[in-house]
């Protein structure tokens, strides 16, 4: 059994290790320390279907229709916990709290007092959050908070802004999790159960070439992954809740090789127990949860992400643990394509608010359905302007879905109407109000900027422009794009102000310094 690149790995890191402790989890560690917010604003990780304000908004329903059902207990003198686990470069965070905050504000929950956790355990992201602007008044509210948190680690979860640790006993109100992308990449075990038996399926990593820098970004693409297995019994976990689970999947399994979430299983118990039982657990990766699905399957398929990589994630043993539990499961009633969202609930009185949030939001409106019918979009080239604008309003006027549609949009606002441009100034608008500045390659005012410009609204332009220049400093092509606006504007000062300036960079710039002089001369 292998997992690996066609190379010849012949130089071993580790041999017959067991799957949830092998190095591959120290190299994924290491990656996501070394990169923190860059591994995802440089794209290295694929984030934009887990953190749109589509999703937030889903999310902050189903959260609210668990403070619905909660209500009679919550203790308004003590704040409701909201926690966010692998928050990452923090977009989900704002757009998450943008659309909560709204939602309490204008109902009659809104004298209940939250605080927003957001968790990582690399510290260069929880640095990074802190300086965000966006973020700046729900600090000063107490509405966001910061932790590092360690699924590995069982320590108190302290508040950084707040200098308090938050521990089982001392909260005082249910808890909500969110934990989006994050459980794919968190340690697994891995069985095979054949006929009524267990084995334990241990991993070798090898590698094309020997290894001394394990923080090196292109070391997963080198690493082959060998498999061999050896019997084992259900007691194999000392814990009585794990090895009943184990337990379960030998008699219901036939032949199949699983990986057993014991990552997942570790963050879903420590927040269980700081909770008092009382909890909402909301998750969005890519995994199973219907027992059909997880059998006769080989061993897992590891995908990688630059210098990480992610693994299915074994949701139906989640669900099968809160039922343990008495607790309540809600799944989506079809099988998902990019993404599975579940809520599991522990301790709830009614979950009648909770069921039709979720019912509304995730199955209804689903998240995955949405982000996949706008990859059908993207393979239309027939689409109008009108298309367009829709697709951006729908997923939630998305800065991520703006960047891969800005092309055609350009292509699309050519010789539009008074009435049009005025539409797609209005969506721009729109957008930039809905950004979370995360150190993106691509400027986002920048171009917005120029499809303005491309629609003869110069004057609305220059903020957007002047935007461009406070984040990413005077690059050529904007300042560049800011001298031909000018120029359009017949602002020829300010167009030879900008155009001079960058002229031996742009070439097309003297063109335009040449014609104004010789309307000067004129």
């Amino acid at each position: 059994m292998t997992d690996a690149p066609d190379n010849a790995a012949s130089f071993v890191l580790e041999a017959d290790k067991r799957f949830s402790q092998s190095i591959l989890w120290q190299i994924q560690r290491n990656f996501y320390d070394h990169q923190g917010a860059d591994a995802w604003s440089q794209y290295l990780i694929p984030y934009s279907i887990t953190s749109s304000p589509h999703i937030a908004h889903a999310y902050a329903q189903v959260v609210f229709g668990f403070l619905r059902d909660f209500a009679a207990q919550i203790d308004a003198t003590q704040p409701v916990y909201l926690v966010e686990i692998g928050a990452g470069h923090g977009r989900f965070g704002y757009h998450f709290l943008e659309h909560f905050k709204l939602l309490m504000e204008h109902s009659v929950l809104r004298h209940i007092r939250f605080c927003y956790v957001m968790t990582d355990f690399a510290e260069k992201n929880i640095a990074f959050w802190q300086t965000r602007e966006q973020f700046k008044g729900y600090i000063e509210n107490g509405e966001l908070d910061f932790a590092q948190y360690d699924v590995t680690q069982d320590v108190p979860l302290k508040l950084i802004k707040a200098g308090f640790a938050l521990t089982p006993g001392s909260i005082k109100n249910p808890m909500i999790v969110m934990v989006n992308y994050v459980l794919d990449s968190l340690p697994q075990d891995l069985f095979s159960f054949e006929q009524g038996n267990i084995y334990e399926v241990q991993a070798t990593i090898s590698s094309s070439q020997p290894e001394t820098d394990f923080y090196d970004i292109g070391l997963m693409e080198r690493i082959r992954v060998d498999y061999d297995r050896t019997a084992i019994t259900t007691n194999y976990y000392a814990d009585s809740g794990l090895a009943k689970l184990l337990e379960y999947y030998r008699q219901q399994m036939t032949d199949t090789v699983m990986l057993f979430p014991i990552g997942a299983l570790q963050c879903l118990r420590y927040f269980e127990k700081l909770s008092g039982g009382r909890l909402l657990f909301l998750s969005a990766d890519k995994g199973e949860h219907r027992e059909e699905d997880l059998d006769n399957q080989g061993v897992p398929n590891m995908t990688i992400h630059s210098g990480g990589f992610s693994l299915q994630v074994n949701f139906h043993a989640l669900t099968q643990y809160i039922k343990q539990q008495n607790g309540v499961v809600f799944v989506p009633p079809f099988r998902y394509k990019s993404l599975n969202i579940l809520a599991l609930l522990l301790g709830v009185p009614v979950a009648i608010e909770t069921r039709q949030a979720y019912r509304a939001f995730i199955v209804q409106h689903n998240p995955d359905d949405m982000y996949n019918a706008f990859l059908d979009y993207e393979q239309n080239d027939a689409t109008t302007l009108h298309q367009t604008l829709m697709v951006i309003r729908v997923m939630g006027y998305d800065v991520h879905t703006f960047f891969r549609v800005f092309t055609r949009l350009y292509r699309q606002v050519s010789g539009i109407t008074d009435l049009q441009a005025d539409e797609v100034e209005s969506t721009m608008k729109h957008i930039w109000a809905n950004y979370y500045h995360m150190d993106e390659k691509q400027s986002l005012p920048f171009f917005i900027a120029v499809l303005l410009c491309a629609i003869q609204r110069y004057k609305e332009s220059l903020p957007f422009f002047d935007h461009s220049i406070r984040l990413y400093g005077r690059q050529p092509q904007t300042l560049y794009n800011l001298g031909m606006c000018y120029y359009h504007m017949h602002d020829y000062p300010q167009a030879l102000a900008c155009l001079e300036e960058i002229a031996h960079e742009v070439e097309a710039a003297q063109d335009t310094i040449d014609e104004i002089r010789r309307m000067q001369k004129g």
